[in-house]
């Protein structure tokens, strides 16, 4: 009897005990107790292997690239993404791609000495610069292909080209008193479709406003539906289109004439467009006649 009653207190006062460390661990912070050792051991362990991945993955994407160490690695991460902007397929592609760089030419705006992309010097040059006055200029343009505004694939400010630049060239030759004849070769698109005809169309408009005098129509641009071709480009009593073409009629020849008689200088010039006779049976449609 006296033993139960001694296990009776000892348990008594092991309860209290207890409820008095709750108390005061509650008192001393309501935030979460933290886990056991054990599990965060376990997290750090089941970390390390997707840490290993990573890295496996990046050597695997770019086996040329040296391992750095952390500060240097990451001033290179943050040049990356413009890197990769200027990788395109071909030859540029070999000669801009970021591994294959020397640590110098990684900076921003610097490229290889044979990258296919304008240079500091091409870009702020002034063309022309000690050319006398001429009488005219024939300003000669085409086989833009469907690029009315570089592709950007190695950054638009180290490519050349689109309608944007070309009108900017023609505003600074005119501000210098030139007059200029800007005439087109042809090939405005390389792909049939609405998209193609959508780039015609902003073309033809542009050729407008930028003065052309003159523009052939190209084998390909014959390969848009001969209605919109007389619709976007076609001349009529109202409206008169720089297009030409001495061989070849869509439709009505009466739609895109044979030549055209220019001022310039005071001079007379005449133009007039004909597509060669090797590009004859790549002419599919009914409605032109070569």
């Amino acid at each position: 009897m006296h033993q139960r009653v001694t296990y009776g207190l000892r348990f008594f006062k092991l309860a209290g005990l207890c409820a008095m460390l709750a108390v005061v661990g509650c008192k001393g912070s309501d935030a979460p107790r933290a886990e056991p050792t054990e599990p965060s051991a376990t997290t750090t362990q089941s970390a390390t292997p997707q840490v290993e991945t990573a890295e496996a993955a990046t050597a695997e994407a770019a086996p040329h690239a040296p391992v750095a160490d952390p500060a240097v690695a990451d001033s290179t991460v943050a040049e990356v993404p413009d890197a990769q902007s200027t990788v395109s397929a071909g030859p540029i592609a070999e000669a801009v791609q970021p591994s294959a760089l020397p640590p110098a030419s990684r900076e921003a705006g610097a490229v290889p000495a044979g990258a296919n992309v304008a240079s500091d010097a091409e870009r702020n040059q002034t063309l022309a610069a000690d050319w006398p006055k001429p009488q005219a200029v024939l300003f000669v343009s085409g086989q833009q292909h469907g690029y009315i505004e570089p592709c950007g694939c190695t950054g638009l400010e180290n490519q050349k080209g689109g309608l944007i630049r070309r009108d900017t060239l023609l505003t600074e030759l005119r501000d210098r008193g030139w007059e200029l004849i800007p005439v087109d070769v042809g090939n405005q698109v390389r792909r049939i479709g609405r998209q193609p005809e959508m780039k015609f169309q902003t073309t033809v408009e542009s050729f407008r406003t930028m003065g052309y005098r003159a523009a052939a129509l190209g084998i390909d641009d014959l390969k848009l539906s001969s209605i919109e071709l007389i619709q976007m480009a076609g001349s009529d009593g109202l409206t008169e289109s720089p297009f030409l073409s001495a061989n070849v009629s869509v439709i009505d020849e009466s739609f895109f004439p044979s030549h055209r008689i220019v001022e310039s200088g005071g001079r007379k010039i005449g133009i007039t467009a004909v597509l060669g006779n090797e590009h004859k049976d790549e002419i599919q449609s009914s409605d032109i006649e070569f």
